[in-house]
């Protein structure tokens, strides 16, 4: 995936929170813009879309693709990640469930599982509760500050060139 430089403008108390954060700046801005986009629109899954189109074999884990890259589906994780731990009991459960020599194992995983439908569920509800929200998405004001359009100047006609030669 490539990538764009944008410049931000940051007032002095923006500033201030920004350098007292520390890490790294952008990835904090592309998590907020993927989490704004799950939020506030039709969700695709890429790799979805690349199956159907014939570009890869199907990748995906019981129905879900895989969170653990550095871009994220934002369809069938819409809240974040699964922690790595969470990711892995989610494959063991769908061996499990899939293979019948692991069967008796799956009594280990009923207490995790007895309020769920799925694995599937299970697992995003996880990743919902290890990202929850820090602050509502809807509440932020996203108008105003933002430059306007240059106009462009009325251009001279060839006698008002001349009468200001003159």
């Amino acid at each position: 995936m490539s990538s764009r430089i944008t410049t931000i403008s940051l007032d002095d108390h923006t500033h201030a929170i920004k350098t007292k954060m520390g890490g790294n700046f952008s990835k904090f801005v592309r998590e907020c813009l993927r989490r704004y986009e799950a939020h506030h629109s039709e969700a695709q899954c890429l790799v979805e879309k690349k199956i159907a189109a014939g570009l890869v074999k199907d990748t995906l884990v019981g129905g879900l693709c895989i969170p653990l890259g550095a871009n994220y589906c934002n369809k069938h994780w819409p809240h974040g990640r699964p922690t790595v731990e969470n990711w892995r009991t989610y494959r063991e459960m769908l061996d499990c469930l899939n293979d019948p020599r692991y069967a008796p194992k799956l009594l280990e995983y009923w207490p995790v599982l007895e309020d769920f439908a799925s694995p599937q569920e299970w697992v995003q509800t996880s990743a919902k509760l290890q990202n929850m929200n820090l602050f509502s998405i809807e509440d932020i004001d996203l108008k105003g500050n933002k430059k306007k359009e240059p106009t462009k100047k009325k251009r001279k006609s060839f006698i008002s060139k001349m009468l200001n030669f003159l």
